[in-house]
């Protein structure tokens, strides 16, 4: 097993729309708060556990407001299974991760310059099928300190309608947004804290999906977000993935 640590600042995150990692083939997304009053998500970290069977992708937010005003709607293909994890995983790979800068050895040879590349195949368009006119909810449940509602719909207007009847507050900017995903067939995952939950009660979420699926969608993470956003993330699979459409660099 193998991991790699990524950083991405919030702006190039939400300019650019999505992280995709080299051998992706379907997506899956950070979501974006919503509340009724004015609340900031200051910090993510995030673990996306890929396997050929499924992917799992765990969430662990800080946020500051009214936890009454806590919404957070996640982009998904497909029905998933909802979970909670413990800050306890985060706190672990963080510390196993830390950057450690070492002098070089003397006299090095030099690098080869037939190395083959490790680069993999692009990443492929999500894909599931739409739902009728309207909003169909897939599936309610209670999970852990939140209630999540999993919602599927092929009219933006209608699920913009459905978030601000069940008072997720939807900026004028962020509904292109959503649009946009539901153009291009996803489903959505609506989380709320339960009520009298309060924001010290809020644990890492995790959302499992079929399937192998390293692709990171970021355009709704600035929904609710502070001026500045610190996104961490790991990723662990059975092989090495990298960015495809983001800088990055490795240090031979």
């Amino acid at each position: 097993m193998k991991s790699k640590k990524l950083f991405v600042a919030a702006a190039l995150a939400a300019a650019a729309g999505l992280v995709s990692l080299l051998d992706a083939s379907d997506a899956r997304a950070c979501g974006g708060c919503f509340g009724e009053q004015p609340s900031v998500v200051t910090d993510h970290r995030m673990v996306l556990a890929v396997s050929q069977g499924q992917t799992t992708l765990y969430d662990q937010l800080q946020y500051t407001g009214d936890p009454k005003s806590f919404a957070w709607v996640l982009p998904i293909v497909g029905q998933v299974d909802v979970s909670v994890s413990s800050a306890v995983m985060f706190g672990t790979l963080d510390g196993a991760t830390q950057t450690r800068v070492v002098p070089p050895p003397r006299n090095c040879p030099p690098y080869p310059s037939n190395c083959p590349s490790q680069r993999g195949a692009d990443a492929g368009a999500p894909s599931a099928a739409g739902g009728a006119d309207g909003v169909d909810v897939l599936k309610s449940e209670v999970v852990g300190p939140y209630e999540t509602v999993q919602l599927r719909s092929t009219d933006p207007n209608a699920l913009n309608t459905w978030l601000a009847d069940h008072a997720f507050a939807i900026p004028e900017d962020t509904k292109p947004i959503i649009g946009q995903y539901v153009t291009e067939h996803f489903d959505f995952l609506a989380v709320k804290l339960v009520p009298g939950k309060g924001v010290q009660s809020m644990v890492p979420i995790a959302v499992t999906t079929v399937g192998a699926s390293p692709v990171l969608p970021l355009r709704m993470v600035a929904a609710g977000a502070g001026a500045s956003v610190g996104i961490t993330l790991w990723v662990v699979s059975e092989g090495r993935y990298e960015p495809q459409n983001f800088p990055f660099f490795h240090i031979e």
